[in-house]
């Protein structure tokens, strides 16, 4: 059997690539190894972006339904299914690249939500097809996609399952760019690279403040934006940058 993930790093960058049987199927199992690799990146001072990607057939089909099928509502209280450990990928400290191809579905598709840039290669498609099944998403599409789309793109989505194309994924404000499938891992690495030219520091507070977005009020996100600015004057990196753009004027 396969193994659930690789990883690769390169400079600053890691690329977590999810490869798993049945088109990435997101089981228990997947979500494990997924935390683990994770808190290890984390813990990593040298590594500042990271980017999740799956096979050019796909990113992710979404939940397993081999595993969804066993549980009942009563079991998946008491186990606490698809509980806040499988929104680990959420709370990652650094900023998160998603390079999505092929079937972007589901539990799929919520994972990549979770994650601060989703670069698409142009064979990709997007859907939440759970209504087609008697659910509905339970990691979160309703909630972020409603964010990112506004109510009608998200109703679409969630009410009827069907899928869009990467054109869309990209009208829709889903994907932040679209590139030929040979170009996708070269292109979130061309991002990360870019990404990780920047201070990590500032990196972390900048991902908590847009993250915020989602969380708070407005007045709440300005204090908490105003906070971390302050915070990041008393800088070491800040004071080195600073003087060096204004030694070369």
């Amino acid at each position: 059997m396969k193994a659930y993930l690789t990883t690769e790093i390169s400079g600053n960058a890691a690329m977590i690539r999810l490869n798993f049987p049945h088109l990435n199927a997101v089981n228990q199992g997947l979500i494990e190894k997924l935390n683990s690799c994770l808190c290890d990146l984390e813990k990593n001072p040298n590594i500042k972006v990271v980017i999740i990607t799956g096979t050019d057939k796909a990113f992710s089909v979404g939940l397993d339904l081999k595993e969804a099928l066993k549980m009942d509502s009563q079991q998946a209280i008491a186990d606490d299914f698809i509980s806040k450990e499988w929104e680990r990928l959420s709370e990652c400290r650094i900023p998160v690249i998603a390079a999505v191809s092929g079937y972007t579905l589901g539990a799929g598709l919520e994972f990549a939500l979770m994650c601060d840039v989703i670069i698409s290669s142009d064979t990709a498609v997007f859907g939440q097809p759970e209504i087609k099944f008697g659910m509905i998403p339970g990691l979160g599409a309703t909630q972020r996609l409603t964010r990112l789309t506004g109510r009608q793109i998200a109703s679409v989505m969630c009410m009827t399952g069907e899928f869009i194309s990467s054109a869309q994924a990209l009208e829709y404000g889903i994907a932040a760019k679209v590139v030929p499938g040979s170009e996708l891992i070269s292109g979130a690495f061309d991002i990360a690279e870019k990404i990780s030219a920047n201070p990590k520091s500032a990196l972390i507070m900048a991902k908590q403040a847009i993250k915020a977005t989602q969380e708070t009020t407005l007045a709440q996100g300005m204090a908490l934006e105003r906070q971390m600015f302050y915070s990041l004057l008393s800088s070491s990196d800040k004071n080195r940058l600073m003087k060096q753009f204004l030694s070369k004027k």
